[in-house]
């Protein structure tokens, strides 16, 4: 195992994959592509269709290249496109989406790529979202810098258990097939929760109980922060009581619980150092 994959940190950006797109992403968004957009039914003036002309627009003012210079196989036209998708950088992927979106909406009457596109980035928890023919950043460095620093200080013999709740988290919530977003965030604040209860002493103190403990070392507002929110997983949805029930709880809520946890096991411990 490599060396950032004990730490878990490399596993953060591949989960969140906040600016990265893997195989399985990619292959498929040019699916989505691949069905979506039309041939031109074999002719072999395809140039001179409509697609023909979507085609030009993407060779001459995406790939800067000379149209006249464009294959006359829309075999090979496509190609190139599936070329970027599959091998491109992860930016030059979104680009290109991003401008075939704007090249076929006056030809196209559905929203079928958009809709296609969004529904992949969503179950594949990709750091990006369409929004208004735009993609926009939903996983900015900050939060991924901040699960990864709290999972490279808890890889000690002492932060162990904190270390196995907020890596459980991270794979509850970016589960590709089945994630599971209620359990991610009993997750998220059972880790919190460890290391209050490791700094304390306590190894039976409620993350409530525990917290007035460290009332001397912590800002008063920040403790009654992290009680309300510890309050919030208590009783929302009785994610930490009635565990089988439904939930409306979604990827948004346990993203920014995984983030605020993993800050505030961070900075515990490097206020417990301090003292």
């Amino acid at each position: 195992m490599k060396f950032s994959e004990r730490l878990g940190i490399s596993s953060v950006r591949s989960a969140l994959q906040a600016r990265s797109l893997d195989k399985g992403t990619r292959s498929r968004l040019w699916s989505a592509v691949s069905q979506t957009v039309p041939v031109s039914g074999g002719q072999q003036r395809f140039t001179r269709t409509w697609m023909g002309e979507v085609y030009a627009e993407i060779w001459s003012d995406f790939f800067k290249e000379p149209v006249d210079e464009m294959p006359q196989s829309e075999a090979d036209v496509r190609s190139r496109l599936k070329q970027v998708v599959i091998d491109g950088q992860w930016y030059e992927v979104y680009d290109l989406l991003e401008f075939m979106i704007k090249s076929i909406a006056s030809s196209i009457s559905s929203n079928d790529l958009s809709d296609k596109i969004e529904r992949i980035l969503d179950e594949e928890f990709a750091g990006f979202r369409l929004m208004h023919g735009q993609f926009v950043e939903i996983s900015n460095e900050p939060e991924i810098t901040a699960i990864e620093e709290s999972l490279s200080t808890t890889t000690t013999d002492r932060f162990a258990p904190v270390h196995k709740h907020l890596t459980e988290a991270l794979k509850l919530l970016s589960d590709r097939r089945d994630p599971n977003y209620r359990n991610s965030i009993k997750e998220s604040i059972s880790a919190v929760e460890a290391v209050v209860q490791i700094l304390t002493g306590n190894p039976n103190a409620e993350l409530g109980k525990a917290l007035k403990l460290l009332q001397p070392d912590l800002h008063g507002a920040l403790l009654s922060a992290f009680t309300k929110l510890y309050g919030y997983t208590s009783d929302a949805d009785g994610i930490r009581h009635a565990l089988t029930e439904e939930s409306n709880l979604d990827a948004a809520d346990a993203k920014f619980m995984l983030v605020a946890c993993s800050g505030f096991v961070s900075y515990l411990i490097q206020k417990a150092g301090n003292l």
